[in-house]
């Protein structure tokens, strides 16, 4: 199922999911994550919502990996409205942001030049638990490079980055 996620082939993808399940196979989170992502690659937000919808009618319980996959579909197809209320649910659940959560919606905060609110979102990270990387950072200088110099050389000069897992921070869930 991954390989043809991975190639786009999202018909012959969900053949396999739907073959597993009518083989009396209970997918699992890896499984319905995977099905995600495809379908976020493809585009194809409003399919992926299904299978993210379908984990808890089947009594699992969505991670932040899948969480993260459905918040970098919808930010990267400009759905910024129900990002916002995905990442606020995952918080409700009970879900922690991780670093990968947190270069997400930095990343797309940036992309659109969203500065006044990457910023706030930054020192909300800073005064809280959330894991700071050095690609939030990077990202951050990049958009104080687009705005301000006098941020930029600040944020470079704060540099204090939280103890994180170093998987966190290279794999894009």
């Amino acid at each position: 199922m991954d390989g043809y996620c991975l190639r786009g082939q999202m018909e012959e993808a969900r053949k396999i999911f739907n073959s597993m399940v009518n083989g009396g196979l209970l997918p699992d989170i890896i499984s319905y994550s995977t099905l995600i992502g495809g379908y976020y690659k493809k585009r194809r937000i409003d399919e992926a919502m299904h299978p993210f919808k379908e984990v808890s009618r089947k009594g699992l319980n969505q991670d932040t990996v899948t969480y993260n996959n459905m918040l970098h579909g919808l930010l990267e197809n400009g759905k910024f409205t129900l990002a916002e209320e995905l990442f606020n649910e995952m918080l409700a659940e009970g879900q922690s942001p991780n670093v990968v959560t947190n270069n997400i919606l930095l990343d797309s905060m940036c992309k659109n030049r969203q500065i006044a609110e990457a910023f706030s979102f930054f020192h909300l990270m800073q005064n809280s638990d959330l894991c700071i990387n050095v690609g939030c950072y990077n990202l951050l200088i990049l958009l104080a490079m687009m705005g301000s110099l006098k941020l930029q050389k600040n944020l470079s000069m704060n540099f204090s980055p939280m103890d994180c897992s170093p998987m966190s921070a290279h794999i894009m869930q």
